[in-house]
C-alpha cells in the first residue's frame, strides 16, 4: 500500500550558507510525526543550533496536530544519542538496527509565534522527495 505523506522540509541559511535542515511528517498514527532526518553544518556543532532546529521541528509538527515525535538513530552514534535524551526522548522498544526514540510534545495552535516565523533564518518548503533533498542536502554539508 502507497501511503501518501506531505513531508515539512526546513532549510537553515546563515549569512548566506546552508547550515542546517530538517524533514519530518505526520506518520500512519494521525497524532504522531517522524523525524526523518536532522542535519547540522560542522561549523554550527556546538552553538546551540542544533538544539534551535530540533526545537523548531517539534513546533513544526506540533502545530500539525502531533502529540508525539518519534526518530531513529544507528546505536553508534553515542553523540545523537545523548542529544535527543538530553531534549528528553526515550528510547521505545522496537525491532530492528536503528534505535527508536519518542518525546510527547504539547500541541500548539498554528497561530502561534512558531520557531519557524521567530527565525528567519529557516526558510519553508514542502517536497514529496524528502530522501532526494535530504541526500543532496548531507552531500553539501559535509563536502
Amino acid at each position: 500500500m502507497i501511503r501518501e505523506y506531505h513531508p515539512q522540509t526546513r532549510l537553515a541559511w546563515r549569512d548566506g550558507a546552508l547550515v542546517g535542515f530538517f524533514v519530518a511528517w505526520k506518520s500512519a498514527s494521525p497524532d504522531t510525526a517522524w523525524l526523518e532526518s536532522i542535519g547540522v553544518a560542522p561549523s554550527e556543532r556546538g552553538s546551540g543550533f542544533s538544539t534551535e532546529l530540533l526545537k523548531a521541528a517539534e513546533e513544526e509538527v506540533s502545530s500539525l496536530g502531533c502529540t508525539r515525535i518519534e526518530l531513529a538513530v544507528d546505536g553508534y552514534n553515542q553523540i545523537a544519542i545523548r542529544f535527543y535524551r538530553r531534549h528528553g526522548y526515550e528510547p521505545v522498544a522496537r525491532p530492528g538496527e536503528k534505535l527508536t526514540f519518542a518525546k510527547a510534545l504539547s500541541p500548539i495552535s498554528k497561530s502561534m509565534n512558531k520557531a519557524t516565523e521567530r527565525n528567519s533564518w529557516i526558510y519553508t518548503s514542502r517536497t514529496s522527495t524528502a530522501r532526494a533533498l535530504r541526500l543532496a542536502l548531507y552531500r553539501v554539508m559535509t563536502a
